[in-house]
């Protein structure tokens, strides 16, 4: 039995542009095996499809995508040829990573045809037979900076009626949020 698995120090579901990513990949397994090397790769990667038109009734469909980065961090390479025997056991092998400061925030439009991700993959590299991989998705959020994105100071006002509830929300005022309600 071979099991390969992350333990993520940040929160994967807040990575920021510029921030840093830091864990471990921990693989354990029950039998030696032939490995070459163990890697971890960062990628973002953008996808989009659409239809448009060509005239009489008929559409065609594009596509494209685009890598925003991708690297590989090798965690471990044998230093003899052939590959080293991994003993059965648990290991364990750190890693740190950067985003770049222009990541562009984790995207999926509601109909599935643009996106923008991110995710890292872990894969142990086994000579004369299957790789074993494993996927962590990443969520980038945008960085929101009141001192430089003036419009973000600017009122902002929602008004919902709703039979005789009259709710007036989100509005800043000197940086502080505030909320009002009136019955």
């Amino acid at each position: 039995m071979k099991n390969l698995s992350f333990e993520l120090y940040n929160n994967p579901e807040r990575c920021y542009p510029g921030s840093a990513m830091a864990g471990q990949i921990i693989f354990e397994t029950t039998k030696s095996i032939n490995c070459s090397k163990i890697t971890v790769e960062p990628n973002g990667l953008s996808k989009v499809f659409f239809y448009r038109s060509i005239g009489h009734g008929r559409s065609r469909g594009y596509s494209n995508q685009e890598k925003y980065f991708s690297g590989s961090i090798i965690l471990y390479e044998s230093v003899n040829n052939p590959p080293a025997i991994l003993p059965p056991g648990k290991y364990s092998y750190p890693f740190r990573f950067l985003f770049p400061k222009n990541c562009v925030p984790t995207f999926n439009d509601l109909k599935g045809k643009a996106t923008v991700k991110y995710e890292l993959i872990a894969k142990v590299h086994i000579r004369r037979g299957r790789n074993l991989t494993k996927k962590q998705p990443l969520t980038v959020c945008p960085i929101l900076d009141f001192n430089t994105d003036l419009d973000l100071c600017r009122p902002v006002q929602l008004l919902t009626q709703n039979s005789e509830l009259q709710v007036t929300v989100s509005f800043f005022q000197n940086l502080k949020f505030l909320t009002d309600i009136f019955f």
